[in-house]
């Protein structure tokens, strides 16, 4: 009977800590197995490969196209931004966010961040370095603007719209609990991370050889010019910013080194995750796989625009971002909003800011710090994916929370090879015991 009893203890330990017990065991390569990284370098790219530099009259954008070293330093600057979810991630600092064009409104996305950014760079001197990079980051603002923030489907942005989970949404009432509204949340954040996983994916596979050979760089060459363009954005639109997740406290250069080898990292493990994806639908059936899912569709539509958005803001450098050429008929409005949890993580229900006690001691220290840079270093000889599927599978086996239903989403994928989205995601709402309810947007 004590054994029992003991038994019972353990396991309701073990499934109080799992959470805690899986960033220790895989920290840092299990926060985040689900990433934007390869398409941004695809956009850029083949954005540069679509501009015939004699069509280019501003001599600073041409001189990017011209140059190699400037060419690569432009194409790793789309990776930029996301800096700031990773320190998100890796420290718990909600901080930021305001750079991906949530200011002047969460719609039109006008990218204030990197428009500044380019003034404040021609007003310490005009170093080509510094302006490539600064592009890069313009360009990532730009791109956004379709997957996050262009209607699509009633939606804010192409990714809200996929709706990968959409037969398990909860009907949504007006005068539903704080629980119910948090469990679908869950929700938006599993089908958000898995339409840019499968977006990443698919990029990959169409530019493989490209990014395998590509050396990814994430350093910053700016000296004080991001400190002084987010102070200005704090100064101009502080009404706009509101309260949500917003810390009123400007980005600095050491806030997005400190956190550059954390997000090689992940950058390295999403590449392995997105190898054992294609190994597993090798040649086009990775393109069969997406083109056989009306989840996906318009996705060749998004990057088309997103490639043709990027071309015209280096060709109209002075004028980078006009929504009205691509907002669709009906003009900016919305019928689901995904940013509805700021009502419910809101300040007073979200614990912003690091983790505290034990936990707050084991991630924040220099032998951690340490342990990011040695593992990113194994990370750029090894394949770690052996490694993640070991931790998603033990730690995030089942659940209804955005972590194990994404983690079978991608073991399934590889394992069983499903034809579609809609058969990969009716295996995992099944081994997740998700309830089916009526879609809010069908196919």
């Amino acid at each position: 009977m004590w054994i029992n009893s003991l038994f019972k203890i353990l396991l309701s330990l073990f499934t109080e800590f799992r959470p805690h017990l899986a960033h220790l065991l895989l920290m840092p390569i299990s926060p985040l197995l689900m990433w934007g990284p390869v398409t941004h370098l695809y956009l850029n790219k083949r954005a540069l490969d679509k501009i015939n530099p004699d069509e280019i009259e501003d001599e600073n954008t041409r001189e990017i196209l011209l140059d190699e070293n400037l060419r690569k330093i432009f194409i790793n600057g789309g990776n930029s931004v996301d800096l700031i979810k990773a320190n998100d991630l890796r420290n718990r600092e909600r901080c930021f966010e305001y750079a991906h064009n949530t200011i002047p409104n969460y719609f039109t996305g006008d990218p204030v961040m990197g428009r500044y950014l380019l003034e404040e760079i021609e007003k310490s001197g005009n170093d080509p370095m510094k302006r490539a990079w600064a592009f890069g980051w313009l360009a990532h603002q730009v791109s956004d603007g379709f997957a996050h923030k262009i209607p699509h489907s009633g939606c804010e942005g192409w990714v809200n719209s996929r709706r990968v989970l959409a037969g398990c949404y909860r009907p949504e009432t007006g005068d539903e609990s704080v629980s119910i509204a948090a469990a679908r949340i869950q929700l938006y954040v599993a089908d958000h991370w898995l339409a840019e996983m499968l977006t990443d994916s698919l990029c990959y596979s169409r530019e493989r050889d490209f990014i395998d050979s590509f050396k990814i760089d994430l350093s910053i060459p700016t000296k004080d010019e991001v400190f002084t363009a987010s102070k200005r954005i704090l100064l101009g639109f502080e009404k706009q910013l509101g309260p949500g997740f917003v810390y009123f406290e400007p980005l600095s250069e050491d806030k997005l080194r400190e956190i550059v080898t954390y997000n090689h990292l992940i950058i390295l493990c999403s590449l392995d995750v997105y190898r054992a994806i294609l190994k597993a639908y090798p040649g086009l059936d990775f393109e069969k796989y997406i083109a056989r899912s009306p989840r996906m569709s318009r996705l060749d539509e998004l990057l088309d625009n997103s490639i043709n958005a990027i071309v015209k803001m280096l060709k109209n450098p002075k004028d980078p971002w006009n929504p009205d050429d691509w907002l669709p008929d009906g003009g900016n409005n919305f019928k689901f909003s995904v940013y509805e949890y700021e009502r419910i993580w809101r300040p007073g229900r979200f614990t912003f800011g690091r983790k505290f006690g034990l936990l707050g001691w084991i991630y924040y220290n220099k032998s951690t710090d340490r342990l990011i840079d040695w593992v990113r270093d194994l990370a750029a000889t090894y394949d770690f994916w052996p490694l993640m599927k070991f931790g998603i599978s033990v730690l995030y086996g089942r659940g209804k929370s955005q972590w194990p239903i994404a983690g079978t989403f991608i073991r399934k994928l590889i394992n069983e090879k499903p034809s579609s989205v809609q058969n990969t995601m009716a295996s995992v709402a099944k081994h997740c015991r998700l309830e089916k309810y009526e879609e809010i947007i069908p196919d």
